[in-house]
């Protein structure tokens, strides 16, 4: 399938069976944001959530928009590649059996709230180019026991791990 969004078009693919979603760009490189669309329970791809176990991004996606996987409670992977820079806001929120993610050494920026609520989440490790832990980006990973920082942080915003008690 395809959905534009923002002026961008993405394809899709999912395999009823493995549980895989793969994404393609259209040339531009960006995702594009989804916001709002997310929130209504819209977006296209939301018709196959309880298949959707793993979402594999491929090179031409130099970027994941804004709620683009929001909620998607049957994600336990997912697997972004070299080239992506931008993670958006809220862009896997409420991914619930979120396991793994692959954060590319390529990704400079992770907006607000990029994994809120993502409570099945147990490690993850930064690459050295993230300087900044946005507000509320592991809120409520209350299952969060190993994080890998970069060491030229030069900042931390406000609830990055409120409720993250383990």
């Amino acid at each position: 399938g395809s959905v534009n969004a923002g002026g961008v078009t993405i394809f899709f693919t999912i395999n009823l069976v493995t549980g895989d979603m793969t994404i393609q760009g259209d040339g531009t490189g960006e995702m594009g944001n989804y916001g709002g669309i997310c929130n209504d329970r819209e977006f296209i791809w939301y018709k196959y959530e309880k298949y959707i176990k793993r979402i594999i991004v491929e090179e031409s996606v130099t970027s994941v928009g804004d709620y683009a996987f929001l909620g998607l409670s049957s994600l336990k992977e997912v697997v972004l590649p070299d080239g992506v820079t931008y993670i958006g806001f809220a862009a896997f929120s409420g991914c619930s059996s979120l396991v793994s993610i692959t954060i590319p050494s390529t990704v400079t920026r992770i907006d607000e709230a990029a994994f809120c609520n993502c409570s099945s989440l147990t490690s993850v490790e930064l690459p050295k180019n993230v300087l900044v832990l946005s507000s509320s980006m592991f809120y409520g990973c209350n299952n969060l026991k190993n994080i890998m920082l970069p060491s030229d942080l030069t900042e931390i915003g406000g609830y990055v791990f409120y409720k993250c008690t383990s």
